[in-house]
């Protein structure tokens, strides 16, 4: 019968063993799981340890720990009985369970890895003889036989002096829904590489990140895309500025949350919210206060923030606070006329000495509009306004002797005001009531929210419009 069929050719195999990878993955899942049973780990720590391990879509978990030695072709020792007994246990984790574990002792060893996606590694101290590790039946879940397990997980291992070193502090609202675990991100601060840092806000912060010449900004896309409403809030670094101070602030709602940074130049940038009338009323007439949070060395440091869909609620860093500091925010001066329950993010930049402009041109599924400007001053310094993207920078324009700064405005029914068109021209019509002429001098303030913004400046604001 078989010198009846000719064979079939290797291309010809790969394109079927495509189509029936998914089947044979999901058969074999099925088998492991209807096969499965109880085996939740508890080994004593004075003996060697041996690990099974399962495949499960290709990717490989620990099945079962023991103190007898496995001959299997997927056991391995994981830990040898000699000398002193490990003291640290680091666990690398995802969301279906252990991927890894290795023992270390307190300040002698922990594993060298580099973040990857999706992994997450929890220290746990090893204070009693023996280990036990909840199993699912397919792999192992989670170490249960120590009350001092962390609910914190580390992009990266953590000792535990570092952990002992850290000041946890709550970043989260009163009325905040309870989480059960911190996804701990690292923010490096004052690294000489660092040229920026931007912040994320959807209905409260969601990240904070450290810019860097040459980057990836693919983060911008995968944000825009889990909070399609967020506004990106930027603070550009000059040369020698460097995050003196952090600074927070809570209340009742995610809206009075907000953080402050200031720079050993005393530039002060507020992430979060000004607290408007309605906001006030909502925290029952009392302005939340800012506290500073840590006063940060000269050398790099790293902040870390709870990464989660539901934003950032913890921070931890081991820098201290000056209890008795002071913060002085200058008010506003000016105010836009916002209708219904929308509120706007504040900044403001001044226009002197400028040498250079960008604008931030961000694409909408209803317009498109210059979201924010960035400046470049005569003394090398930078600042900015508005809703800024890295990833979106329109050309730079250089600003010449009798340069005015020319903004372009429009509003339909549909979509709130907002910035078209942007030129520097000394000798622009401004008899078009869509435009709005600015002598580069004064401070510009420009209050923006998602995909809208009002300008003002030495007491002229910018035309809203019904087309």
């Amino acid at each position: 019968m078989s010198k009846m069929y000719l064979p079939v050719p290797t291309e010809i195999r790969l394109l079927i063993a495509q189509h029936i990878a998914r089947e044979c993955a999901t058969a074999a899942a099925q088998q492991a799981w209807h096969e499965r049973c109880s085996r939740d780990s508890d080994v004593d720590m004075s003996l060697d340890i041996w690990a099974e391990y399962a495949y499960i879509d290709g990717v490989r978990y620990v099945s079962y720990i023991s103190n007898q030695a496995v001959e299997t072709c997927t056991a391995r020792q994981i830990q040898v009985a000699r000398g002193r007994p490990a003291t640290a246990l680091y666990v690398l984790e995802d969301h279906l369970g252990i991927r890894e574990l290795v023992f270390g002792r307190e300040t002698e060893y922990r594993p060298t890895t580099r973040p990857e996606s999706g992994l997450w590694w929890r220290t746990v101290p090893l204070t009693s003889e023996r280990l036990k590790i909840k199993s699912d039946g397919l792999k192992l879940r989670h170490v249960i036989s120590t009350p001092a397990v962390s609910n914190k997980l580390w992009r990266l291992p953590m000792t535990l002096p570092e952990l002992r070193d850290l000041r946890f502090l709550t970043f989260s609202p009163d009325h905040a829904p309870k989480i059960n675990m911190f996804r701990m991100v690292p923010l490096t601060l004052n690294d000489p590489d660092v040229i920026g840092y931007s912040a994320c806000w959807g209905k409260t912060l969601m990240t904070l990140h450290a810019h860097r010449a040459g980057e990836n900004f693919s983060f911008y896309k995968d944000f825009s895309a889990a909070y399609p409403r967020a506004v990106w809030i930027h603070v550009p670094m000059t040369s020698g500025e460097r995050i003196s101070e952090i600074w927070g602030r809570r209340g009742k709602i995610h809206d009075h949350m907000g953080l402050l940074l200031r720079t050993n130049k005393a530039r002060q940038t507020a992430i979060g919210l000004p607290i408007s009338p309605r906001l006030l009323l909502q925290n029952g007439r009392v302005h939340p206060a800012w506290t500073q949070l840590c006063v940060l060395p000269e050398t790099p440091s790293r902040l870390f923030f709870s990464l989660s869909p539901l934003g950032v609620h913890q921070l931890s860093t081991k820098e201290m606070r000056n209890p008795n500091a002071t913060l002085s925010i200058p008010a506003p001066m000016s105010c836009p006329k916002t209708h219904g329950i929308l509120d706007y993010f504040y900044s403001a930049a001044s226009l002197d000495e400028v040498v250079e402009i960008t604008p931030c041109r961000v694409k909408l599924a209803t317009h498109s509009l210059i979201s924010g400007l960035i400046f470049q001053y005569a003394n090398g310094e930078r600042a900015c306004v508005g809703d800024i993207r890295l990833d979106s920078l329109g050309e730079t324009l250089l600003v010449q002797p009798k340069s005015r700064l020319h903004l372009a405005f429009k509003m339909d029914r549909s979509v709130g005001p907002h910035a078209t068109r942007f030129c520097l021209d000394s000798s622009l019509d401004e008899g078009s009531p869509e435009w709005l002429s600015l002598p580069l001098v004064g401070v510009l303030e420009w209050w923006f929210a998602y995909g809208h913004c009002k300008v003002y400046h030495q007491g002229r604001e910018s035309p809203s419009l019904f087309n």
